[in-house]
């Protein structure tokens, strides 16, 4: 599947204005002061891995989605991604728990515990 990528700078104050919080609400969301995110967003200072995991986490997205890697699918040679449902959106992020050998044990024992319903 075709990847493109925006500017992570930019993807912030989306997802930022996505949710509907200020600069001073994500602030205090990740602990720094406004001025901080201000200049995260403009691009003036380079992003840490941790703070990145923060803004990322406050946000309520993954590094990738923050650092604006999106992965097209059923993407054609005209570009493109088709919209997913939230049932889809979620057996994606399965899939990617799948991926990361660590998570299994926790997912398998989170699943055993559900109840069993009819549409299962």
């Amino acid at each position: 599947m075709p990847k493109t990528k925006q500017n992570p700078q930019a993807r912030i104050r989306e997802l930022r204005d996505k949710l509907g919080l200020t600069q001073e609400q994500l602030a205090e969301r990740i602990g720094v002061s406004h001025q901080a995110v201000q200049r995260y967003e403009a691009g003036k200072v380079k992003l840490s891995f941790a703070m990145a995991q923060k803004i990322a986490k406050a946000l309520g997205v993954s590094l990738d989605d923050l650092a604006g890697a999106k992965t097209a699918v059923g993407a054609g040679p005209g570009g493109g991604s088709l919209d997913l449902s939230a049932d889809e959106r979620i057996l994606v992020q399965v899939h990617r728990i799948v991926r990361c050998p660590r998570l299994l044990d926790p997912l398998a024992q989170f699943l055993a515990k559900l109840p069993a319903t009819a549409d299962r």
